[in-house]
């Protein structure tokens, strides 16, 4: 029985269905599929402006569409709308309705569908993930497509390693639960292996990848430490790497001649290393000179996991990112 018919035969006919409040409707249309939604949102005027709400879209895109790996239908949506950023989940439910028409799935050669994703990935409008947590799945499955196909694609080695430091980036800024150390690991090696043949014109890329890789194998070391009672002599290996990837990106970061790009990925540094007093000191410079209009990536950055618990950190993200009013 599907989750519309279970809701009807639950719903009394005497009630009027419609005039329940609107946090209660919202919640219960949440567990409809797209075509329920759909179907709902004719019923009465109401009802449409309920189904209107994006967050409830999403729920209902996600329970009907999100078993991996993506379709070839989905693949064209997530590339589509990694061109249109802005575009709500109501209008991926209705482009997705149109694709399956143009496309039936079980009517369609794979090879058109092949086509098609790759001409797609070559148009691409290059840019960083979705700022907005709801994108998370969009940025993910993006790369999932990008990973897949990338060996057919001509892509520069800078615009490879830039999509590739995003795509770990993406992994480990998920929520806990989900964060993916050893997948990123892979994925910051090539990376790094592509930088390291690139020459100088790579190097807005190698330090921040160095940064990120050495949190990685430190992350990674912590997880395996949990895991066991026994000492595990990979872990020691691991943090030994990570101090020494670290080191080498402190180095390099140095070097860096924008202020903003150095002083914030080195207060990073300085909060994988729990290194409270220099991660405040950098984020105070940081503060003095005027780049606090750019600091809305430091809400969610990983790599600042180790201060958030802190007063003066948890004071400085309400002073600059909330309204304290």
């Amino acid at each position: 029985m599907s989750q519309l018919a279970l809701l009807e035969s639950s719903v009394p006919s005497s009630s009027n269905f419609s005039s329940q409040p609107f946090r209660i409707l919202k919640h219960i249309f949440s567990f409809l599929t797209v075509k329920e939604l759909f179907q709902v949102s004719l019923v009465c005027k109401r009802l449409n402006q309920i189904s209107q709400e994006d967050t409830t879209w999403k729920s209902c895109y996600l329970n009907t569409y999100s078993n991996p790996p993506p379709s070839p239908i989905d693949q064209l949506l997530i590339l589509f709308f990694h061109n249109y950023p802005t575009q709500t989940w109501h209008n991926l439910a209705l482009r997705r309705t149109h694709l399956e028409k143009e496309y039936p799935p079980d009517q369609t050669d794979p090879d058109i569908f092949e086509e098609l994703i790759k001409q797609k990935l070559e148009d691409i409008n290059w840019q960083e993930p979705y700022d907005e947590d709801v994108e998370a799945e969009r940025d993910i499955l993006f790369f999932y497509i990008l990973e897949r196909y990338e060996s057919t694609l001509d892509y520069s080695a800078r615009r490879h390693a830039k999509a590739l430091m995003i795509y770990g980036q993406r992994k480990t800024s998920l929520p806990s639960n989900r964060r993916d150390f050893l997948s990123a690991e892979l994925v910051y090696t090539q990376c790094l292996d592509i930088c390291r043949c690139g020459g100088h014109y790579m190097n807005f890329i190698y330090p921040p990848t160095l940064l990120e890789y050495g949190y990685v194998l430190q992350q990674r070391a912590k997880i395996l430490s949990n895991q066991s009672s026994e000492e595990n002599p990979g872990v020691k290996k691991l943090i030994e790497e990570s101090k020494k990837i670290l080191n080498k990106a402190e180095f390099e970061l140095r070097k860096e001649v924008d202020h903003y790009v150095k002083f914030y990925n080195l207060a990073c540094l300085a909060s994988i290393r729990e290194d409270e007093e220099e991660c405040h000191r950098l984020l105070n410079l940081l503060e003095r000179q005027g780049h606090m209009d750019q600091l809305d990536l430091m809400c969610r950055d990983a790599n600042f996991d180790n201060m958030r618990h802190l007063p003066w950190f948890q004071d400085f993200i309400k002073k600059h990112f909330f309204d304290t009013e």
